[in-house]
């Protein structure tokens, strides 16, 4: 128990959720019910953590997006204190803000396909949240999203001090660190007592369109930390476009009334993406130069204000852009801003052999580009069997 008494801390925020998850109103006497208050009125641990104050620093979470495979330079970055279902909703949130959504167009319907799987995301936070080590005080738990891969730290290991990278998934017992925190959740639908939060990661990403045996999501633990791994199932590490007529490397090998073996130098940027380098160019004329360099450009929030953009577009697109070398972050994550660092016909990371290389998988992006490359194509020939018809 604690040193809190139930008059001192409110638990409006575990009322709303109980009603809306159970249809049932909330009755002060399920705090006992729960374990999260006891006879004497003293709340548990366990009732602070769900309480709405919630004064426990190392109830934390840190997210952040980090731009391309390793921990380098964060493209969205956020920290989150207070209580377990209030961390619960902005990791969520946050998940959801970078879980881009393409398409695939079938003959009678759209395919949805998102890099991740938002039940598997759910049950790994929850998994998370619920059986971290809450001792730990100096930690929290994080969520790190990288191009190809989404990682959530746990501080804490398994409960039985085995390492879950060497077992069986169907054989792992349900024991609990955290019991009444686990039942709570538990009462929400949230979780199950099963112990199967794991396997249903796994198996939930399994119904992923395309997905293979290679993206299986795995887990690895330590003494001190647990680690829940999911990849992208979108990301490739060289973009594929498939177009009409056209092979799946990027080129584009058509035959069009006869053979085209096209090379195209650059993909044509989207009008969005040419806007926003309009904008930080033309901002970054305005104010001038000192010492014949830059003097600044634009934040991302002043992007998104002047083309009004949505904060999950404008980091997608700024992400395009510094991937192809055309733009780059100035300044820490939250000071920072971005410049233009070259013309936007002459990108630095485009080869000039036809194909497209990087690691952009946004699907709309691919689809854009590679419609762009086919009517160049097409124009092309026409030009050609135009000239020979006149010469014949």
């Amino acid at each position: 128990m604690t040193e809190y008494h139930v008059g001192e801390l409110t638990f409006d925020t575990l009322a709303k959720t109980y009603q809306k998850q159970t249809g049932l109103p909330f009755e002060e006497k399920l705090l006992q019910s729960f374990s999260l208050v006891t006879d004497d009125g003293l709340l548990t641990q366990a009732g602070v953590l769900f309480s709405d104050q919630c004064p426990y620093r190392h109830s934390s979470l840190y997210c952040t997006r980090w731009n391309g495979l390793e921990k380098d330079d964060a493209l969205d970055s956020r920290e989150y204190q207070g209580n377990l279902l209030t961390l619960l909703d902005a990791g969520v949130q946050f998940m959801t803000l970078h879980n881009k959504k393409g398409w695939i167009k079938l003959p009678n319907r759209r395919l949805d396909t998102p890099d991740y799987s938002d039940r598997a995301l759910f049950e790994a936070l929850v998994n998370a949240l619920i059986h971290r080590d809450y001792s730990e005080l100096g930690s929290e738990v994080h969520i790190d999203i990288y191009d190809n891969r989404l990682v959530i730290y746990s501080p804490g290991g398994m409960f039985d001090g085995s390492m879950i990278q060497n077992r069986d998934l169907n054989e792992v017992p349900s024991r609990r660190r955290n019991p009444i925190l686990a039942d709570v959740f538990t009462q929400f639908g949230y979780m199950e007592k099963r112990g199967s939060g794991l396997r249903k990661i796994r198996n939930e990403t399994a119904k992923l369109p395309g997905f293979t045996n290679e993206k299986r999501p795995t887990f690895r633990s330590q003494y001190e930390s647990f680690f829940t791994e999911i990849l992208n199932n979108n990301y490739s590490y060289k973009v594929q476009c498939e177009v009409q007529n056209g092979t799946r490397d990027g080129s584009i090998n058509g035959s069009i009334n006869g053979s085209v073996n096209g090379s195209v130098k650059t993909p044509k940027l989207t009008k969005r993406q040419l806007d926003i380098i309009n904008v930080i160019t033309t901002a970054t004329n305005k104010l001038g130069s000192v010492n014949g360099s830059v003097k600044n450009g634009l934040t991302t929030q002043e992007i998104m204000s002047k083309l009004k953009l949505s904060e999950r577009t404008a980091y997608r697109e700024l992400a395009i852009l510094k991937q192809l070398g055309l733009i780059q972050r100035i300044g820490s994550d939250k000071t920072g801003h971005w410049e233009v660092t070259c013309p936007p016909n002459v990108p630095q990371n485009v080869p000039q052999d036809g194909s497209i290389n990087g690691s952009i998988n946004d699907i709309d992006v691919v689809k854009d580009v590679a419609k762009d490359v086919v009517k160049d194509v097409v124009k092309n020939v026409a030009k050609n069997v135009a000239k020979k018809s006149k010469k014949q």
